[in-house]
C-alpha cells in the first residue's frame, strides 16, 4: 500500500466534516461530571487509543478521545505490555480529568 498515493479530495472533506459535525454533537459529546468517568482503551499493533467518557441518562457518553503512535520499541510490545502501557498513558494523558476528583490525593 506505500505505492498508493495519498488522495484528498472533495468527498474526503465532505466525509471529515461530517464525521467531526456528529463527534462534536450534543448526541455524542456531554459536559463532565467529575465523579463518574470511565476510562476505556485499546492498544493496537502502531497505536494506543482512549476514550474518557460517563453514563447520563443510562447511556455512556464520551467526553474526550485520545490516540497516539507507538514508537518503535513499543511496537514489539507483547499484548500485556501493550495494555499496560496505553492504560498508563491514557491515565497520564487524562490526568487533569481523573486526578481533579475530591476523593483523590497526589
Amino acid at each position: 500500500m506505500r505505492d498508493v498515493q495519498f488522495k484528498w479530495e472533495g468527498l474526503q472533506q465532505a466525509a471529515f466534516k461530517k464525521l467531526k459535525e456528529i463527534l462534536c454533537s450534543e448526541r455524542v459529546l456531554a459536559y463532565s461530571d467529575f465523579n463518574k468517568f470511565i476510562l476505556t482503551t485499546d492498544a493496537l499493533k502502531v497505536a494506543v487509543a482512549a476514550i474518557l467518557s460517563q453514563v447520563l441518562d443510562g447511556v455512556e457518553r464520551p467526553i474526550v478521545f485520545a490516540s497516539s503512535q507507538m514508537n518503535k520499541a513499543e511496537q514489539i510490545y507483547a499484548a500485556t505490555e501493550a495494555q499496560i502501557l496505553v492504560v498508563t498513558w491514557a491515565t497520564k494523558h487524562f490526568r487533569c480529568y481523573l486526578y481533579r476528583r475530591s476523593s483523590w490525593s497526589e
